[in-house]
This record gives structure tokens, sequence and C-alpha cells, in this order.
């Protein structure tokens, strides 16, 4: 009898049962219209415009301030490479199941590749949640990217605007933030 344990259907009903973070932030602060593979990312941060004016002579033409808007930073993309490996003394107790086999073996890879997909969306999501501060770090408290914001863009919560409020709206607040700064 073959070893039916790896076939396709099999395999897919385990995938197909895995269940989604959620990930309210990635979603909503930083839903992506286009998705591509790259093994950078890009974004653009506004220039500051501070600095000191130059005199002119009366009459001459004003200076124009050289100034595109924005920077854009051009980081490597992070990599996260997990793996959980069964063992073959796991696959021999399953075989020993008989016909029970696929579906158990199954249910193990499917738990397995859940809970793999599931650190991958919480990363993600830590990441985005970080990023609205900043600085991206990984698990480890690694920075991966650090930037600064204009001084304008600093959001600053008060009075029944704090989030430990029930009055406060922090996804509006979110949503506004991600406005100003695109905005600019």
């Amino acid at each position: 009898m073959p070893d039916r344990i790896f076939e396709t259907r099999n395999l897919i009903t385990a995938v197909n049962a895995m269940r989604p973070v959620k990930t309210p932030v990635l979603d909503k602060v930083f839903a992506l219209k286009e998705k591509s593979l790259s093994s950078y990312i890009e974004f653009d941060v506004e220039k500051d415009s501070e600095g000191v004016q130059v005199s002119v002579p009366s009459g001459s033409p004003a200076n124009v301030i050289n100034k595109d808007g924005f920077d854009t930073v051009v980081v490597p993309a992070p990599r996260f490479s997990e793996k959980v490996s069964i063992k073959p003394s796991d696959l021999d107790r399953i075989r020993k199941m008989g016909s029970e086999a696929p579906a158990v073996l199954g249910d193990l890879v499917g738990r397995n590749l859940a809970n793999l997909r599931a650190r991958t969306d919480r990363t993600r999501e830590f990441m985005a949640i970080k990023a609205l501060s900043g600085t991206v770090v990984d698990g480890s408290g690694t920075t991966l990217v650090t930037y600064t914001f204009p001084t304008g863009h600093t959001p600053v919560l008060t009075g029944n605007d704090k989030w430990d409020n029930s009055a406060s709206n922090p996804l509006g607040n979110l949503r506004s933030w991600k406005k100003k700064i695109t905005a600019a």
C-alpha cells in the first residue's frame, strides 16, 4: 500500500484549516494597493525645511529653496526564515495508525503551518506598530530602520484623546496621522 500521508489532497486540507491572525494596524494603516516581492523596501520621508535664509540685495529676485519634498529611504527587506520539523519518530508513530495516518499527519502539518503563519502575521503587525513611532525593530529588538519625523508630525495625545480613555478614537488618530504624513 502506498504511503498516502503526503498526498496533495491531505496537505491542502491541512492548509485550508489555518485561521489568520488579526492585524488591524497593518490592514488599516499600512494597507498596500499593490504588493510585490523585493529584497529592498523603499519609502518616502519628508525633507526637513529648517535652515537659515540667504540675504539678497533689494530688487533682486528671491532665492528658490531647493526642497524636493521627500527623501527616499531604501533599506533591505527583513527576512524571516523559520521552520518546524517533524521527527522521523513522529512519522513512524503516525504511520502505525494505518488508514487514520493521513488525517493525523494533516492535522499536525496544519497546526505547524498555522503556528508559523501566525508568528509571521504577529511579527508584521508588531513591526507596523513600531513603524508608527519612527523605528522598525524585529522580535529580538534589533533596529532595522530608523527615521525621524518633522516636529509637526509627532503625535501628542491629551485629555480625552489618550487611548486609555473610552471616549478616544485610536484608529481615527492613526488614520489622521497617516494622512498628515502623506499630505506633506
